[in-house]
């Protein structure tokens, strides 16, 4: 007769960090065998479902990351369009400015027009303006 072997602890099977080892080893206890192929198909079972939902979160990880990306870039642009606005706007400040002062300019030289029109119409054009005295002017006999 052959030697028979010891039934193994199928519970510390079961909470054995290395699943794999564990599906790998063979077990010879004809009682065990079932339970032992029961228990690890329940334990595999499990550990995919948990893979799964890693995977899920690493999924949903991506997604955020991606959305971050998405949200950076959008908000890229719209300051880059705020900026834009902003110059414009300033652009056009300075070119009203200019308007009004060009205005301004205008009116000045409309109102130094009038007043030369009413200091040319108090002197009539026909009087000769004697020209100031120079210094060879007060020499000259002829001066009054």
């Amino acid at each position: 007769m052959g030697r028979e072997l010891e039934p193994i602890d199928i519970f510390s099977l079961f909470h054995s960090k290395h699943l794999c080892m564990n599906l790998c080893v063979c077990v010879c206890v004809r009682s065990s065998l079932h339970c032992y192929f029961l228990a690890s198909e329940f334990l595999l079972q499990s550990y995919i479902k948990q893979i799964i939902k890693m995977q899920a979160v690493k999924e949903k990880i991506q997604d955020m990351n991606v959305m971050r990306k998405v949200k950076a870039e959008a908000k890229a642009e719209e300051q880059v369009v705020k900026d834009i606005a902003k110059a414009r706007m300033e652009v056009a400040h300075e070119v009203r400015l200019a308007k009004e002062a060009e205005a301004a300019m205008e009116l000045h030289a409309a109102k130094a027009q009038q007043k030369a029109q009413q200091e040319l119409a108090k002197h009539p054009p026909n009087q000769s303006h004697a020209a100031p005295p120079t210094i060879n002017s007060i020499d000259d006999p002829s001066y009054t």
